[in-house]
């Protein structure tokens, strides 16, 4: 068989199994004392068997004779805990808070749960240090406190004596201590009998180990020892009378015979049921000197006992134990199963000096027997234990198991205790350190050995991926779809060779490769040796993830853009007569107005990669425009706004939508769309007036309530106002539900821009901008500009709370401009609810938007990009600009990401100062003109400036880049879209032009940068990959998500918050590893927001829970 982990070099562990069971037990470690001395007997007293225990990764060993504080005798105890690779690793040394010479504390050892009880048999004094008395014993509860045993309190006898050897055994079980006393004399009631013993059972209340009953021999004699071994399971209880003489029936006598005596809890006392004995009895066999018990069965030692278990074989002391099963019910009689002994018994072995059981599996030292595993190597006195097994109907032995560094009178054997897959084996006499090659010889210093059921690693597994082709950049999820772990502790994974570079743990990971590559993984830990690997290799195609149209006439514009939990992403835009989206890996997808050079709205989702999923387009429908997208995840929808003039239809592969008709004025329209294959849901019509454009589109993420807003008028010629509906979706738009207007306040212009929903605080934040004075209804009265006469346009902020058939206003303020000033984009932080605005001035700004603890945006030439952020926790922001010395800059879109703001819009013929950023070049090929180019900059939302970029023509001096919209995934990408003409390319990138325009006139573009840095992704040519970045699958999810990041750092673990909607947090869980599962079972469905920070870095990224 295997050999787990050798011990010794030039000895090999050697266990011997018997045929017809399963499982083999084998050492797996070997422990001594860290301080270890001569004369310790670590592991159990001189020719004693107490000194051991186990529980689950816990094990505890007495040292009685151990010295310490200038102090002879005084005793201690040792905690060990087994780690994932199966070493037993000593984490405690423990010794009693009022120690004395000659205690013998750790001379009996128990632990289960979170307590463990140490005796002292020799300590004199009483529970407060005081009433000396010779030899009464003692012993002390300790509590496992966060990973900590500490001390909670000393129990002594309530009719403590002297010389009562209280503490010689001590077991313990669920809020249940038992405490032998074999030297005790006084009765429970009765006469005194010299030695006669007594047993000690104490019940926790909560707060205090309290004695509840002392119980004795129903037939009690002087030097019948009575207490020298105890054991408790539940409400029921064993103790051993070794010295004992008499039959069950009190007849027969046979000194030193021994018997034993069960008691169970009835009616609230414990209660002696039966008396056991030898089914073959003889005088000394010392019956009853070990018990163990484990519910309803028993094993019982008699180490002395001559005949074998058919009561023959004479073979002087060479041991037997005895197996009892209770019967069921109330007054159940405890049966004797089987008598046990060793399958090479001989004369001195002593088996049954020590036992233990658990479940269907019990264990018997031998520390005298002379023999090998296999019978073979004589040592004397090296010692042996046995393993015997249940089969249904019978015990019988299954296994011989010595240590590995045997040598004479080792002893090993003398104390064992089993829980679960867990033995220890005292060898107390043993002389060697825990080295590889045991060496620093210390006599009788005491050892022990952990055996476990020898594990089977995992097999070897098949593996499958979400993809098996990628774009470089891009992610993957790599899963086990075959496989068992057996006894392996989790599946690892590797690149460049099985068991090569780790990569991963789990049973799925996400991995970004930058090309094709072979992952492997197989089965590791939990002791075994790694199991044989499977791969899978999965391959990189060579499209880039940057997507055009190509326009054969007029121009393409995307207008509008969103990203799903899963990282796809959504466009919408607008083309004239013809055009082609790329499809990336995919097929292309032409569109056609069908009725010549007519504007037509359109909407397209593409992949991870890029790769178009589908596209649905206008169709025989004179001018109309897609201006605004967002997604309702929850009910798996797609919704555009826009305008249109006429009729109007849309199409995608699979259906065609209603029609809905103009009569010649504009008007607004919504429709919805399936997020998973583009089906056409349903087409309806927005009207505010004669002349209605929608411009704006939000979504209330909790319930799927939509807003709109826009500008409207009662003529092509009238100045137009503002304003925003409110539809609750199902099936169709339904009706409108509320209402946000304004009035033209003598012919003035005023327009909504955008719209952003804080599900947070339930609020609808509006911008827009205005002339000269406004009113909103509901409102807060007129607003005028700042300086009528002089500033000839302001920008607005409204925000009202959604009451479900009422608004109340929140904010109604003006952006305070001295000149100019419009109000372009608002998006909502996700995690705080505080708004992020964005648009474009002249001249300077003074407490931008009114809100206090703004700074002022500075005065400069020329128009100017503003972003402002407001933090409503602190009631305190920013604000940021971006200036062309000479020329102008233009604010035109934000989006807010947990910790993070996205900032974009245009600029032409200089370079650019985005604020607190740096300066970004206006590169083209000779004189700089008019056109515009884009920038892009990050910013934390505390205003520290993190990145910035900017698009650059390469080639010429007359390619123009339009930026309309911005957002970001929560895993490391952030999309602008909008229009250009000729070739397109970041800055901060290296290669040739990522995109390359085809037709007359401008086509649609969407680019894709890292959230790290800022970098233009492209194909094969990504030098800096997100550093910690967080990825987050299966989303949507029914039941658990991972999490996982890559470049963890362990020395700044991160936290995990889980928080609905509305910002409650719902959970928290430590990263300590850079990979994490969090349970969402039991959440509703719907949106969460996952929330990752470590006090430098915060990402959110939202989570989609579905049924």
């Amino acid at each position: 068989m295997r050999i787990i982990k050798q011990l010794v070099g030039g000895f090999s562990l050697v266990a011997l199994s018997l045929t017809g069971y399963a499982q083999s037990w084998s050492q797996i470690d070997k422990i001594v004392a860290s301080d270890r001395q001569p004369g310790d007997y670590f592991s159990s007293d001189l020719q004693t068997s107490y000194g051991v225990s186990i529980f689950g990764d816990y094990a505890i060993v007495g040292s009685p004779r151990d010295d310490h504080s200038g102090l002879t005798n005084a005793g201690s105890a040792y905690i060990y805990e087994k780690d994932a690779n199966c070493n037993w690793v000593e984490t405690q040394k423990l010794i009693s808070p009022d120690a004395n010479d000659n205690d013998y504390f750790g001379f009996a050892v128990a632990m289960y749960g979170d307590f463990l009880v140490v005796s002292a048999r020799n300590d004199d004094e009483d529970e407060n240090g005081l009433n000396y008395m010779s030899g009464a014993g003692s012993a002390y509860v300790f509590q496992n406190t966060g990973g900590s045993w500490v001390f909670v309190q000393k129990i002594v006898a309530s009719d403590r004596e002297t010389g009562a050897a209280y503490g010689h055994d001590v077991d313990i079980t669920a809020r249940r201590i038992i405490i032998g006393a074999w030297g005790e004399d006084g009765g429970s009631g009765v006469p005194s009998a010299t030695n006669a013993g007594a047993a000690y059972i104490y019940r926790w209340d909560g707060v205090t180990w309290n004695e509840i009953q002392k119980i004795v021999a129903s037939d009690r004699a002087s030097q019948d020892q009575f207490g020298t071994a105890v054991a408790i399971s539940g409400e029921f209880a064993v103790v051993g009378s070794p010295r004992e003489s008499e039959d069950v029936n009190g007849l027969n006598t046979m000194s030193s015979s021994g018997s034993a005596y069960f008691f169970e809890f009835i009616g609230g006392v414990w209660t002696e049921v039966q008396k056991v004995t030898s089914s073959d009895r003889g005088s000394s066999e010392y019956y009853g000197m070990s018990v163990d018990l484990d519910k309803d069965r028993a094993i019982i030692g008699a180490r002395n006992d001559n005949q074998d278990e058919n009561g023959v074989g004479s073979l002087t002391a060479a041991g037997s134990a005895f197996i009892y099963h209770r019967a069921p019910g109330g007054s159940g009689t405890w049966n004797q199963i089987n008598k046990i002994d060793a399958s090479d018994r001989a004369t001195g072995d002593r088996f049954g000096f020590s036992v233990g059981i658990s479940g269907n599996t019990a264990v018997v030292g031998a520390p005298l027997e002379d023999q090998d595993a296999t019978g073979g190597n004589t040592v004397s006195g090296a010692g042996s234990s046995y393993i015997f097994e249940f089969n249904g109907s019978s015990w019988a032995q299954s296994q011989k198991i010595v240590h590995g560094d045997r040598s004479t009178y080792d002893w090993f054997g003398v104390a064992n205790a089993i829980y679960g897959n867990g033995i220890i084996v005292s060898a107390n006499e043993e002389d060697e350190d825990d080295s590889a090659v045991p060496t620093n010889t210390m006599a009788e210093s005491g050892s022990a050995y952990m055996f476990d059921i020898s594990p089977s690693p995992a097999t070897q597994p098949t593996v499958s991926a979400s993809s098996l082709t990628f774009c470089p950049g891009n992610s993957v999820t790599l899963s086990i779809s075959s496989g068992t772990l057996n006894d392996a502790a989790n599946w690892q994974w590797y690149t460049g060779s099985c068991n090569g570079t780790v990569v991963g743990t789990g049973t799925s990971i996400t991995v970004t490769p930058g090309a094709t590559t072979t992952y492997y993984v197989n089965g590791v830990g939990g002791c075994v040796n790694p199991g044989p690997c499977g791969s899978i290799t999965v391959s990189a195609t060579g499209t880039s993830w940057h997507q055009t149209s190509h326009t054969t006439y007029g121009d393409d514009v995307n207008n509008d853009v969103v990203t799903d939990a899963a990282g796809n992403v959504y466009v919408v835009g607008t083309f004239i007569d013809k055009t082609t989206l790329s499809g990336g890996n995919n097929p292309d997808i032409s569109l056609s107005t069908g009725v010549g050079p007519q504007s037509a709205s359109f909407v397209a989702k593409y992949d991870l990669c890029g790769s178009l999923i589908w596209a649905a387009h206008t169709t025989n429908s004179k001018d109309n425009f897609g201006n605004a997208i967002e997604l309702d995840e929850n009910a798996g929808i797609v919704y555009i706004a826009g305008d249109y003039l006429s009729n109007l239809t849309f199409v995608s592969a699979c259906g065609t939508s209603s029609t809905i008709y103009s009569t010649g004025n504009s008007k607004g329209y919504v429709a919805a769309f399936e997020m998973s294959n583009g089906c056409p849901i349903f087409l309806e019509e927005v009207v505010e007036d004669v002349v209605t454009s929608l411009e704006a589109i939000a979504i209330n993420e909790t319930n799927g309530d939509i807003y709109v807003g826009g500008f409207a008028a009662p003529s092509s010629s009238a100045p137009h106002t503002s304003y925003v509906h409110k539809y609750s979706p199902s099936g169709g738009l339904g009706g409108l539900v509320l209402n946000i207007s304004s009035n033209n306040m003598g012919a003035y212009r005023n327009e909504v821009k955008d719209l952003d929903f804080d599900e947070v605080n339930n609020w609808l934040w509006v911008i827009g901008d205005f002339e000269d004075e406004v009113e909103f209804f509901p409102g807060m009265g007129v607003m005028s500009v700042q300086i009528p006469g002089t500033t000839t346009q302001d920008a607005f902020l409204l925000a009202y709370e959604d009451n479900g058939g009422t608004w109340s206003t929140i904010i109604n303020r003006r952006g305070n401009a001295s000149l100019y000033m419009s109000g372009e984009g608002i998006a909502v932080n996700p995690y705080t609810g505080s708004p992020a605005m964005a648009g474009t001035y002249q001249d300077g700004v003074n407490t931008p938007f009114q809100l206090g603890g703004v700074n002022n945006l500075p005065s400069f030439s020329g128009n100017n990009g503003y972003l402002v952020y407001f933090d409503l926790g602190l009631g305190s922001g920013w604000s940021k600009y971006a200036n062309v010395s000479g020329s102008h800059a233009y604010g035109t879109a934000v989006h807010a990401d947990g910790n993070y703001i996205y900032f974009s819009g245009n600029f032409n013929r200089n370079n650019v100062n985005i604020q607190s950023i740096g300066n970004f070049p206006y590169t083209v090929s000779g004189v700089p003109l008019n056109y515009n180019h884009v920038f892009l900059a990050c910013y934390e939302d505390n205003g520290f400036g993190v990145w910035g970029n900017v698009t650059e023509d390469p080639t010429t001096n007359t390619f123009k880049h339009e930026s309309k919209a911005i957002a970001a995934w929560g895993s490391g990408k952030v999309y602008t879209v909008g229009n250009y003409y000729g070739k397109m390319d970041y800055f901060n990138t290296s290669g040739s032009p990522v995109l390359v325009s085809s037709g007359s006139g401008d086509n649609a573009f969407i680019l894709r940068a890292e959230q790290s840095n800022g970098d233009l992704y492209k194909t094969l040519n990504e030098e800096n990959v997100a550093s910690n970045e967080l990825t987050v699958f299966p989303n949507p999810t029914s039941d658990i998500v991972r999490v996982e990041m890559t470049d963890f750092d362990p020395e700044t673990p991160y936290v995990l918050s889980v928080s609905n909607i509305a910002g409650q947090v719902l959970e928290r869980v430590t990263m300590t590893s850079a990979d994490a599962v969090i349970d969402l079972s039991s959440y509703n469905a719907g949106v969460y927001m996952l929330k990752a920070e470590n006090g430098e870095e915060v990402r959110v990224v939202k989570v989609i829970k579905t049924e």
